[in-house]
């Protein structure tokens, strides 16, 4: 990947790093996004999950921001794992690994 559009894609300020529109609706751009970069996965944060579950949209992009902090609830941690087979599961310290992580959009 060039430089230009290493930083015009996902280091400024308004780019997919730091865009909390995603779980808001902004899916499709962003999916298009990680097809042109060839990118299969992108896990975020910085947008707390209220149910305190990691978020899953378009089966790609998954945010684990789930809300660990005081502020935000005190939710168990948690993880996103994708094994050699590309299966993606939710790892919480209480339970373990879950079954694979089911798409929500």
């Amino acid at each position: 990947m060039s430089e230009i559009i290493f930083l015009t894609k996902l280091r400024l300020s308004n780019t997919l790093f730091w865009d909390r529109n995603i779980p808001a609706g902004r899916l499709t751009s962003a999916a298009a996004l990680l097809d042109e970069l060839e990118i299969d996965y992108l896990v975020i944060g910085h947008t707390p999950q209220n149910d305190g579950k990691i978020g899953v949209y378009g089966g790609r992009i998954f945010n684990d921001d789930i809300g660990m902090a005081a502020a935000y609830g005190r939710n168990e941690p948690g993880a996103v794992v994708i094994d050699e087979n590309g299966i993606v599961k939710a790892f919480y310290i209480s339970c373990g690994e879950e079954e694979p992580i089911k798409r929500t959009d």
